[in-house]
């Protein structure tokens, strides 16, 4: 017996030594998976402490060679070619694991709330699918597009890995893929003709706090109060989720119930979003070595009771991305929020969704290498979710092909430069006009004017040339516009590209959101 224990546990220390010998990789790097094209791209995952590790691709003579570190890390950068495929990567360690179907092209990480999660096609549940979708599931096989999307997980503690997997754009896997990301991944690829690989990276009703690292929300006073509340956060989210089963049970068996008796089944539980910190810790970190080529970020909803402080936030955001990836100037575009809750404004022109898109204009104009799809436009006031969710994508391709691409294409709609009064009128000028400014309808809406009582009311606005031309019969000596400044405005300013102008004010009058933190 005591001769049988010692083999048992001398087997059991040979089992073990072999599992912690086999190299691994991390979850990002699957079959079908695209890598960016023309760069130091890098391939990293975990071994034994000291062993080496090889990295040989199909497109290099040459493998390259690393050994791990004494926590058994490991990382080498191998140079990508211009975008082709497909290839091969091969892992040598002591043992080795090889990944085909291979993409060199254009990649780029979707992340967000809940817009940006929503998928293309109908849920069942909750939403009915995005416009047109049965069109586009029609055509949506396309090699040459490849999806991810990086497993819901939130934790107080940084994670070194995610689950997901690389997938090829299909009838069957472009369903549950976010709509956005992937009409964005549809437009660049059409125009660049290159593999195009989007990194789905999202959770619904989620705060921007959430998608920031510790050290980010420790960066400025005005973020204390979100520290202040995280121990109190995450303690209710575990409760949350420590009856998790229970409340799931529960909701199969009234499922059963329900189609026992014909009726209708209940709703799938919905959890509360993750506390601040959280998807940073286990969405962001474990993808923030793979090489790519920008973000795209579709959020805000979730933090409309402090929208001036959310310029701050966003801004404190995105450089703490890039630091991230080590790349100061790495392409930022976003999407501002759309037009909804047409009649919770209880004074004229005051608005806590409009002091949220100024606090994204004022990143556009203050971060460098950023860029806003205004999609005012298009939304829902009904619905804080609207299903034409197509051209949101492409427009934010269009910064991406504009700007990184090179394409000498529109990508903006008209953005507020510069006013001067004159006489008892304001005269308004525009960034980006292309070939002149456009009312779509009989006249222009949603202006509104005042006098330094900063009392706002309806203007009239008439399009002079390259210029706008505000005035009111109620107000003399006008010191200030606002445009769109409701939560649901109807804005029918565009420039001659068919792109809408983005909401804004003239003034600095106090915002009544401005002491929310």
């Amino acid at each position: 017996m005591a001769i049988s224990k010692k083999i048992t546990i001398i087997l059991i220390c040979i089992l073990s030594s072999i599992v912690l010998a086999d190299v691994k990789l991390s979850s990002m790097f699957t079959d079908n998976m695209v890598m960016q094209q023309r760069a130091k791209a890098a391939v990293w995952g975990w071994a034994d402490a000291g062993e080496k590790v090889t990295v040989k691709a199909s497109w290099r003579r040459k493998g390259k060679t690393v050994k791990a570190d004494a926590d058994g890390n490991w990382m080498v950068k191998i140079y990508t070619p211009i975008a082709g495929g497909p290839y091969e990567l091969e892992v040598v360690g002591k043992n080795t694991v090889t990944l085909k179907n291979v993409l060199i092209g254009e990649v780029w990480l979707a992340s967000g709330q809940s817009n940006m999660e929503m998928r293309l096609c109908k849920n069942g549940r909750r939403d009915a699918g995005v416009i047109g979708y049965e069109k586009e599931l029609a055509q949506a096989d396309n090699p040459n597009i490849r999806l991810y999307t990086v497993r819901k997980i939130t934790d107080n503690i940084p994670h070194k890995d995610c689950q997901g997997r690389w997938q090829l754009s299909s009838s069957k896997s472009v369903g549950d893929f976010s709509a956005v990301a992937y009409f964005f991944a549809q437009k660049l690829q059409k125009e660049l003709n290159v593999p195009v690989g989007i990194i789905n990276c999202c959770w619904s009703g989620t705060s921007i706090r959430a998608w920031m690292s510790k050290e980010m929300l420790q960066s400025d006073d005005d973020f204390k109060p979100t520290l202040e509340r995280y121990k109190t956060d995450y303690a209710d989210y575990q409760r949350l989720m420590g009856n998790r089963s229970k409340v799931i049970d529960d909701w199969k068996k009234a499922c059963r119930q329900a189609k026992a008796a014909g009726k209708e089944a209940p709703k799938e539980p919905r959890w509360m979003p993750p506390y601040a910190t959280g998807c940073y810790n286990g969405m962001i970190l474990p993808v923030s070595k793979y090489t790519m080529k920008g973000f795209i970020w579709y959020q805000g909803e979730g933090d409309t009771g402090v929208g001036y402080l959310y310029r701050k936030l966003f801004a404190t955001m995105i450089e703490g991305w890039r630091g991230l990836w080590g790349l100061d100037n790495m392409p930022f575009y976003f999407v501002q929020l759309a037009n909804f809750q047409a009649y919770s404004s209880k004074e004229p022109f005051q608005s806590s969704w409009a002091e949220l898109r100024e606090s994204q204009l004022h990143v556009l104009k203050t971060v460098k290498n950023t860029g806003m799809a205004v999609i005012i436009d298009i939304g829902n006031p009904a619905n804080v979710h609207p299903r034409n969710k197509k051209p949101v994508g492409q427009r934010l391709a269009l910064w991406a092909l504009a700007k990184d691409y090179k394409k000498n294409i529109p990508y903006s709609g008209p953005v507020y430069k510069s006013m001067k009064v004159e006489d008892n009128s304001i005269i308004l000028k525009f960034d980006h006009i292309e070939k002149g400014l456009v009312c779509k309808g009989d006249s222009l809406t949603s202006f509104a004017i005042a006098s330094e009582d900063e009392k706002f009311v309806e203007a009239e606005a008439k399009i002079v040339g390259e210029t706008v031309v505000i005035s009111s019969a109620k107000i003399k000596n006008p010191i200030a516009v606002r445009y769109g400044w409701q939560d649901a405005p109807v804005c029918n300013l565009y420039n001659s590209a068919d792109m809408p102008a983005s909401p804004f004010r003239t003034d600095s009058f106090p915002a009544i959101t401005a002491n929310n933190k």
